[in-house]
């Protein structure tokens, strides 16, 4: 909701491309313009994508920590209007997050890019170390820090022993009425 409030583009950091593949397929299934940029793509279509956003037709750009600190990268992306930068899983920050992510402590380089976007950093796993980390080594300003509890009442979670299995799942699947993860 930021990103759309601001306008521009909104550069997300996230460390998965599995994740940014999904975030952007869901953005685009409501008619928001997103793109992710990943090692999987040839040189060509990274070019295509930036040359979209610096055109404004790319509202949220996905891409790695890894790529985001590149040198060539930074360049590139002075060239765009970047409003905001979400840092998604910022606990990877951390060596305390677990999930550490070495390039995750060099994501301050990208101020000298984009020096007048604004920064939010997103996790649902921070203590209060890695809430200090982040803030740190994001270099963030007067952040202010929204803390939730565990508990969300929109939340199910349930352990389920069966025998059968794939039956339960499918069982519990078919009464489901929104989104849902299963661990296993």
């Amino acid at each position: 909701v930021p990103g759309l409030v601001f306008g521009g583009v909104t550069l997300v950091i996230s460390p998965l491309i599995a994740l940014m593949r999904d975030q952007v397929e869901g953005l685009l299934r409501r008619g928001i313009q997103a793109a992710a940029i990943d090692s999987s793509m040839p040189a060509s279509w990274r070019e295509g994508v930036l040359a979209q956003a610096r055109e404004g037709k790319v509202q949220f750009l996905y891409v790695a920590p890894e790529r985001a600190t590149q040198s060539a990268f930074l360049e590139r992306l002075a060239e765009l209007p970047i409003r905001l930068i979400a840092v998604d899983e910022a606990h990877c920050i951390s060596q305390w997050g677990h999930d550490f992510r070495a390039s995750y402590l060099e994501l301050a380089k990208i101020r000298s890019a984009c020096p007048q976007a604004l920064w939010i950093a997103l996790t649902a796993t921070a203590t209060r170390k890695v809430q200090e980390d982040i803030v740190r080594y994001l270099a963030l300003r007067e952040p202010v820090v929204v803390r939730e509890p565990f508990y969300r009442p929109n939340f199910y979670y349930a352990v389920v022993y069966d025998v059968d299995k794939d039956k339960r799942l499918f069982q519990s699947l078919r009464k489901l009425e929104g989104s849902g993860i299963v661990y296993v």
